[in-house]
């Protein structure tokens, strides 16, 4: 029977046993892991197959080789049996082993989590800890206490995080003129008007004016229209519209025929016509540009924003560094950055392995794009990465439902 024969191929042995101790090269380190980890999170072990593996677990976790932790973290962390001595070592590794497990471990206790942070110089731990769903308030005066700011920005940007109002108040008075911060706290729903009235007046004029431009409202609302989903908040952010369908089967069109860079030149264009009906204040829709997995589109938009030309701009945001560059040309949320990134390099692939094309466009299977996007984020902590992800749902189900 099949399932047997399965069963039979992922049983721990000792002969996986003796390969590890005689022939002890990171490929077979890892593939012991990814056999005997398969069968420990379905609970299809013996008690004292448990007892082996879980000896197996300890031993490599002091492996020099990083990628025999990354793939110990990257199996175990869902697990929720795994002994915690496991997890908490994995979670005191390097970022690229520890921070999947801080982020996302039901195995960690909050106790545990505040020894995290109190003990972690680095950025990374503490940024992960805050990510957490569902953060107590000790753990979130924990990640203010450890005075990182984009921890702390991301503390702010997570919705399911208690924050009592003394703390707020600490997180203004410790972080009044850093821009990144504010704009979370002034963007984050469960604030009172008492913190939004101490916000405004310790922030300098400058923040205000830069805060009330990039959301076109008054420093003291833009925390009104983040009160409703994280889907309708994230839509707002960068930019509240939704792309037309008559411009995406335009810019598809050209680029199809070579003629997307004259018409992109040609003042009073259809073209820029439509794209003109974008425009608000000089400031264009990336993120929902981004949603719809447009390349040329989202091109057309990045060198609207910077002045840079099309082609320039195509060859910058095929290249990680270049990528980088023309992001702070434009101007755009630092905390963004990491999640924009991701999906213009997925966008990309998808188009080189002919996923996604002028004929075949990835707005007519929004449900790849989402899962190339999850694949590609696997094991990594992406800030706003959920949030971006809701937005895509929301094309989703605009595509089910017709565009």
């Amino acid at each position: 029977m099949p399932e047997t024969n399965s069963s039979s191929t992922n049983r721990l042995t000792e002969e996986d046993i003796q390969k590890l101790l005689t022939t002890p090269s990171p490929e077979n380190k890892i593939a012991l892991v990814n056999k005997i980890s398969n069968r420990y999170n379905t609970d299809d072990f013996t008690s004292l197959q448990k007892d082996r593996a879980e000896k197996i677990f300890r031993s490599l976790i002091g492996d020099a080789q990083i990628e025999v932790r990354k793939a110990i973290a990257n199996n175990l962390v869902h697990s929720r049996d795994i002994p915690a001595d496991v997890i908490l070592s994995l979670a005191r590794d390097i970022e690229d082993v520890a921070c999947p497990i801080i982020e996302f471990s039901q195995v960690i206790k909050e106790d545990d989590l505040i020894q995290i942070i109190l003990e972690s110089q680095s950025t990374s731990h503490v940024n992960a800890a805050a990510s957490r769903s569902d953060i107590s308030e000790k753990v979130s005066s924990a990640v203010i206490d450890s005075n990182i700011d984009e921890a702390v920005s991301s503390l702010l940007d997570n919705n399911s995080a208690d924050i009592s109002t003394a703390n707020y108040e600490r997180i203004i008075d410790n972080f009044a003129d850093n821009e990144m911060v504010i704009d979370s706290l002034a963007t984050r729903s469960a604030i009172t008007e008492k913190i939004v009235n101490k916000m405004v007046e310790s922030i300098s004029d400058t923040m205000k004016s830069r805060l009330e431009d990039r959301y076109q409202t008054n420093i003291e609302d833009i925390h009104k229209i983040f009160k409703r989903s994280n889907e309708s908040a994230t839509i707002r952010l960068l930019g509240q519209q939704t792309i037309d369908e008559n411009l995406l089967t335009l810019v598809d069109n050209l680029d199809a025929k070579g003629q997307l860079i004259d018409a992109i030149k040609t003042e009073n264009s259809f073209l820029n016509q439509l794209l003109e009906q974008l425009n608000n204040d000089g400031m264009y829709p990336i993120i929902p540009t981004l949603a719809v997995g447009n390349l040329p589109l989202l091109c057309i938009i990045f060198s609207k924003i910077t002045h840079l030309p099309y082609v320039n701009v195509v060859k910058l945001l095929s290249d990680k560094r270049g990528n980088e560059a023309i992001y702070m040309k434009a101007q755009l949320p630092k905390k963004l950055f990491a999640c924009v990134s991701l999906v213009i390099e997925v966008i990309y692939k998808m188009y080189l392995k002919g996923e996604a094309s002028n004929t075949n466009p990835i707005r007519d299977n929004i449900g790849l794009f989402a899962q190339r996007i999850r694949e590609q984020a696997h094991g990594q902590h992406i800030n706003q990465l959920q949030n971006f992800l809701d937005i895509v749902e929301y094309n989703m189900e605009a595509q089910s439902g017709g565009w």
